[in-house]
């Protein structure tokens, strides 16, 4: 060999090296584009084009679903606490006075004859917004006698006690007749309303049931009941919560629609993904 067959080998030699050197370093670090500017490229994101594409797409309409049903779940979460919060049960305690008249429709009869006593009672109860309850509230003793032979014919009255319904009192005046008669008499007792204004806690009402008419020739008692009613309470924060609810639902079903008539043409199908 050679100096000169040598020298052309190890030039050879070098250029090789060069060459490969820029092959296996500098190329997979650079591409010329359409317009012969380089950019740079990650060769093992070109090898995975296709796959990285593909759940690109997947993932794209997977958050449009979620999207979706977000718009319509939050306004009904929203919606759903105010219905929660305006159907919760509230409790309550009562109370109620007493009343005592005698000689009712009495006429030169024997003393204390008729006579009508209401003893108060104690109770407590739940009651969620809109639905009604009927408890005792009164103790009734009708306490007949003799009394006189000319008093034939209904005797009016009014039965005035207080009922007091957590710390708010209100008072009843309730309409009665005792009708004397030869042999028995007969007492009724009128119904009312009453409303309690709770604040925070609502309102409350309480209407008596009629009592009667009840004959009886002999002392006799019976139970006095009034039926309580809860109405729903107007809380401006409820109220508000609500119509917020009311709007994210329209704009949410608004969204949903926009949604659902835009996917086809901002989501490239798969198939022509996975063809590329």
């Amino acid at each position: 060999m050679n100096s000169s067959y040598a020298f052309h080998t190890s030039v050879h030699g070098i250029r090789t090296l060069a060459f490969c050197r820029l092959i296996f370093l500098k190329l997979p670090g650079m591409i010329a584009d359409d317009n012969g500017e380089k950019r740079i490229f990650d060769a093992s994101t070109f090898a995975s084009r296709k796959v990285s594409q593909g759940w690109q797409e997947r993932i794209t309409i997977m958050k449009q679903k979620i999207r979706r049903v977000a718009f319509l779940a939050i306004p009904l979460l929203v919606l759903g606490l105010c219905g929660a919060n305006a159907a919760q049960a509230g409790n309550y305690t009562f109370f109620t006075g007493n009343f005592s008249q005698s000689n009712i429709g009495n006429v030169q009869g024997a003393e204390g004859y008729d006579g009508l006593t209401l003893t108060g009672t104690t109770g407590s109860f739940s009651l969620t917004p809109g639905s009604s309850l009927t408890l005792p509230i009164s103790n009734v003793f009708f306490n007949v006698g003799y009394t006189g032979a000319n008093s034939e014919g209904p005797a009016n009255g009014t039965a005035t006690f207080a009922v007091t319904l957590d710390g708010v009192m209100q008072v009843f005046n309730l309409p009665f007749t005792v009708d004397i008669g030869m042999y028995a008499d007969t007492l009724t007792i009128g119904s009312k309303n009453l409303n309690f204004d709770l604040g925070n806690s609502g309102t409350v009402s309480l209407s008596s049931v009629q009592f009667g008419p009840l004959a009886s020739g002999d002392p006799t008692s019976g139970t006095l009941e009034g039926t309580f009613g809860a109405s729903p309470v107007s809380e401006p924060g409820s109220l508000a919560m609500f119509g917020t609810g009311l709007l994210l639902l329209g704009c949410g079903l608004t969204l949903v629609r926009r949604n659902l008539s835009t996917d086809d043409l901002a989501v490239e199908p798969l198939a022509s993904v996975t063809d590329r």
